[in-house]
């Protein structure tokens, strides 16, 4: 660092034997040492000289960039789980749809198709119109309107099957359909296990 004196007032005076001196007066500045190393930048932006190197540069791009692209990475991992969250809910609810007994279907005559039964507990029937249903002793019917009231098949120990009505009922939570004769006596419950415009599949509940 440098120091510099600088003349600032001069007066001239006379004594009394006549002598005559000077008086000055002089302020001291400080200048900059040339030499002297320059304030330290920010950290996280190196320089030198007050300007960014190059490859210092480089460097703190490249880290920039790979922070954003961090940040968009768990935005779309983000996006992706919700995306793929309400896909599978959507789905589930189309699926419940699907999967729902449309009571509709059940209004019509149906006929036993035993003869396609595989499992013990479950009984297929078929519309009655279905195809030509072959010989039997006894095949159950049953008949089911629009207004809740049905028919369905008696067996009578003679062979001398004869039609009966009552009505019916369907819960559409449990899939619980229920058949009363003519007194509201229950005759049958029966869970619909599956339900299509040409098959019905029951068991006994």
């Amino acid at each position: 660092m440098e120091k510099i004196l600088t003349l600032t007032n001069c007066k001239l005076h006379y004594g009394v034997r006549g002598a005559a001196f000077a008086g000055f007066s002089f302020r001291s500045s400080v200048l900059s040492d040339r030499n002297a190393a320059p304030k330290s930048a920010p950290q996280h932006v190196p320089t030198v000289s007050g300007h960014i190197t190059q490859p210092i540069y480089n460097q703190w791009h490249l880290e920039s960039r790979k922070s954003l692209n961090a940040k968009s990475m768990r935005k779309l991992i983000h996006f992706t789980v919700v995306l793929l969250l309400f896909t599978g809910f959507t789905s589930c609810e189309k699926n419940d749809d699907n999967d729902a007994i449309q009571e509709a279907l059940l209004e019509k005559s149906w006929t036993q198709s035993y003869e396609e039964k595989i499992s013990e507990e479950i009984e297929i029937y078929r519309p009655s119109d279905y195809k030509k249903f072959s010989l039997s002793r006894y095949r159950q019917i049953f008949i089911f309107y629009d207004n809740n009231a049905c028919d369905y098949r008696v067996l009578a120990a003679n062979d001398g099957h004869y039609m009966l009505s009552g009505s019916w009922d369907f819960n559409n939570q449990t899939n619980i359909i229920t058949i009363y004769d003519s007194e509201l006596e229950v005759l049958y419950k029966w869970e619909v296990v599956e339900l299509k415009d040409k098959i019905l599949k029951m068991k006994a509940n």
